[in-house]
């Protein structure tokens, strides 16, 4: 049943990625915005234990891949890329596409990623990937602050983005704003970054 359950969450947000509303200007990516019908799935689909988050982005010709990954922390020192996707660009004038993350944690603290990217609103030229091993994070009772980018990002080639950030402590406060920089992730745990860049 959770298989089936698993499969259905995966073609439900291809099926957000085909739609796009008031969408970044060129050589940005935002946080998207969501229909209110869009919106109405995504709430269906998420719980405690799932994550649906969109992104939309508009790049010139010249970016030729877009590359997405999750970066993985303990005590601010990289551990491991459980995962990483690379899409490449299509011929026109210029990418204007959606990406989905899917952040799965069954049981707590258990945590899989899945990516998929779609460019054009097409629906033909999705990519996903979601062939990774978990990630545990332990105790399970470590406080936890997470969330997406805000705002509208600017695309510049080969500069990292920070999409999504999860930070864990044992301490009595946490802010994803530490995820800026490796000297504040030192105060954390564990920490999980979603990131991508666009190379030309």
């Amino acid at each position: 049943m959770k298989k089936i359950f698993g499969a259905a969450v995966v073609l439900c947000a291809a099926a957000l990625l085909t739609a796009c509303g008031n969408g970044p200007s060129q050589n940005e990516i935002m946080l998207a915005n969501l229909t209110a019908g869009e919106q109405e799935i995504v709430d269906l689909l998420t719980d405690g234990e799932r994550e649906i988050l969109l992104f939309d982005y508009s790049a010139e010709k010249a970016y030729k891949t877009v590359d997405v990954w999750v970066e993985v922390y303990e005590n601010g020192v990289l551990q491991d890329r459980p995962m990483r996707m690379t899409a490449s660009g299509n011929t026109g004038s210029r990418h204007d596409g959606r990406m989905a993350v899917i952040i799965d944690q069954n049981p707590r603290f258990n945590f899989k990623w899945t990516i998929s990217i779609n460019e054009d609103g097409s629906g033909s030229s999705t990519n996903k990937l979601t062939d990774t091993p978990s990630v545990v994070v332990e105790p399970s009772d470590l406080m936890r602050a997470y969330g997406p980018m805000t705002g509208k990002v600017a695309i510049e080639g080969g500069e990292e983005i920070l999409l999504y950030a999860s930070v864990f402590t044992s301490g009595d406060t946490a802010s994803t704003a530490d995820a800026r920089t490796p000297e504040t992730l030192k105060k954390y745990e564990y920490a999980h970054l979603i990131k991508c860049k666009f190379d030309r």
